[in-house]
């Protein structure tokens, strides 16, 4: 794909803490102000107090060690059941982002992580905002593990750049870098391109056309092969020559331990 200039996103303001409960929260917030942030605009902080992962889950970050960030975009062309496109951009311009460390096994875990040999370096969390059947304004939520070296026992599967690597990687460059390619896709995909970008997410994503142990909601085991993405974010998994599609929360690639 061709990366474009930001000259397109040159009005958009950018907020940088210390410290922040959540930056999707303080970019909500924003949103809903007389004064709307031009698109684009972004709200960083060095340290995210409490940080919210898909489906109410914690995101914890070692204060002034990772990239924790939220961007502003008003997607008024995108219909509702296209929705998901936000998810693959934002996974691929991190994915590509990322593409110049030569890290092992760098892949997009559905519906939100990034992997790095089958460990989470990145989640993204989107809060859309919708207006009849148009997206009126979307927060994008990206934690990336940056030069974190230790993580708490409760996510024994989280690695960083700087682990992966072996070196202490230069945070500002990596989220400029993610800025610019999320713009070059974004522009993208308001130019009609999604064919071209769902065939690159789908390129990139973990475990797809792989027989593979899943597990439902009630924690029951099953084999499967992921197939395709729905447009509306639905992963679609052939189980024994079914085709059975799955919601964010109706499928599990481990089980959820007692």
């Amino acid at each position: 794909m061709t990366i474009l200039s930001s000259d397109y996103f040159s009005k958009k303001t950018i907020k940088r803490f210390k410290l922040l409960p959540s930056t999707n929260d303080f970019a909500s917030e924003w949103c809903q102000s007389l004064l709307l942030p031009p698109e684009g605009s972004i709200v960083i902080t060095e340290n995210q107090a409490q940080g919210k992962g898909q489906t109410g889950n914690s995101w914890q970050s070692e204060a002034g060690k990772n990239l924790t960030f939220s961007m502003i975009y008003y997607p008024t062309f995108l219909p509702i059941d296209r929705i998901f496109a936000l998810n693959m951009i934002t996974s691929l311009a991190v994915w590509t982002s990322l593409g110049h460390l030569s890290l092992v096994n760098l892949s997009i875990k559905w519906p939100n992580d990034i992997l790095i040999n089958q460990r989470k370096v990145a989640g993204i969390l989107i809060r859309n905002s919708l207006a009849g059947k148009k997206v009126a304004s979307s927060v994008i939520g990206i934690g990336l593990n940056v030069n974190q070296l230790v993580f708490p026992q409760g996510i024994p599967n989280a690695t960083s750049l700087q682990l992966a690597t072996q070196q202490v990687v230069d945070k500002e460059d990596i989220f400029h870098r993610i800025i610019h390619h999320f713009e070059s896709y974004y522009i993208a995909l308001k130019n009609g391109q999604y064919g071209s970008i769902k065939q690159q997410y789908l390129a990139q994503l973990y475990r797809k056309g792989q027989e593979f142990t899943f597990f439902r909601k009630d924690n029951s085991p099953f084999q499967g092969k992921i197939l395709d993405v729905r447009d509306t974010g639905h992963l679609l998994v052939e189980v024994k020559g079914e085709i059975e599609a799955f919601d964010f929360q109706e499928i599990r690639f481990r089980a959820i331990s007692a």
